[in-house]
């Protein structure tokens, strides 16, 4: 099993959004979000979500940690994306953090 972390720790402008390079997933193989960590400004226009396709697996406002484990299943063609997204007016720090274990038969 390989691991994937993506991060995002920056400082966002209002009104903008920053989300990381795009990790596809090969076709059949299965792939398991073990961590999902996220500190956003306490705001419900301030978020981070991750995203499969374009499925959101899971969105995050101020502090709140992925409860479980999410599986998905590769096509080949779908990303996984972290992004942190500022509807805000002003300039906020946001930290995100996703770890990722992929089975990869190895």
């Amino acid at each position: 099993m390989s691991v994937i972390e993506l991060k995002i720790s920056e400082k966002i402008s209002g009104g903008y959004l920053v989300e990381n390079e795009s990790i596809v997933i090969p076709d059949k193989i299965k792939a398991t979000v073990v961590v999902y960590e996220a500190s956003c400004p306490d705001s419900a226009l301030a978020t981070s979500r991750l995203t499969f396709g374009d499925d959101i697996l899971w969105v995050i406002q101020r502090e709140i940690p992925l409860p479980v484990k999410i599986d998905v299943v590769g096509d080949g063609v779908k990303t996984f994306k972290l992004i942190c997204d500022n509807e805000c007016a002003g300039h906020y720090y946001f930290n995100a953090y996703v770890k990722i274990g992929v089975n990869d038969g190895h």
